[in-house]
Parts: C-alpha cells; structure tokens; sequence
C-alpha cells in the first residue's frame, strides 16, 4: 500500500452537503445539521466513527484469527461524546464490541485491544492523548 492516499471532495448544493470519492471505490455523501445543511446525510464526525470503528476491528478480528480463534460474529457500537464548546469534538468515544465464538476469552479480546490501542490501529493513534477512548467486550459462546 502506498504511503499516499488521496480523497477528491466536490460541493453538491448551496449548503455544506459534499460527495467524496476515492478512485474506484463508492462515493460518501457528508452533511451537516440544520442551518448549515439538511441533515439527511452522515455527519462528518459519524464518518469520523464509523472510520475509527472499523479500523479497530479491522486489526482486533485479524488478531483473533491470527491467536487461532474462530469468530462467527462480530460487531461494534461506537459512541462518541463531543465537547459543549468549540471546537465540538469528540472529548470521550466508547467501543462496545460484541464477539459471538466458541473459543474467544475475555484475555484474548484484552490483547487484541491493547495491541489495537498500542501499536496497530493508525485512526487510534491520531486521537491517542487527545480523546478519552474506552471499551467493553462481551463475548456471546456458541
């Protein structure tokens, strides 16, 4: 993978409603709320979520696999609190992730956390020292 990645951004409407594409991929369309935008689409700090979210579960799930673990579900509810003054950032984000296998144990899913936090996760290691970011893992047995 190359050290460059490149994202265009284009203004669709009189507002702040924008179409971001990567090349070959399928386009976003970011909003904001009421009365800069309609509010109809995802939000840039929802992006901003849904980013950090699945770049944490894009190394933890292969962590698993890699400890020899079989997974059959996996999911994430991540929740972001932002500031009550400017700039209205994220001060707190939650992970709550969900792990459904026969074979996963709570120190498992604590190592593939740490090393996610630690070392492996590019989104969490831009915001480390600048967010307060917890978890909780709960693992459903089959």
């Amino acid at each position: 993978m190359s050290d460059l990645l490149e994202a265009k951004i284009q203004l669709l409407n009189e507002g702040v409603k924008f179409k971001s594409t990567v090349e070959g991929k399928p386009e976003i369309i970011t909003d904001y709320l009421p009365p800069y935008g309609d509010g109809l689409s995802i939000l840039p700090l929802e992006l901003f979520l849904i980013s950090f979210g699945t770049c944490a579960g894009g190394v933890i799930l292969p962590l698993l696999r890699r400890m020899g673990k079989h997974v059959q579900d996996f999911k994430i509810l991540i929740q972001g609190k932002r500031r009550e003054e400017h700039p209205l950032c994220f001060e707190k984000i939650k992970f709550t992730i969900s792990v459904t296998s026969a074979d996963v144990t709570d120190e498992d899913m604590k190592k593939a956390m740490e090393l996610a936090e630690g070392k492996l996760c590019p989104v969490w290691a831009m915001i480390k020292g600048n967010v307060n970011v917890t978890y909780e893992t709960f693992i459903e047995r089959i």
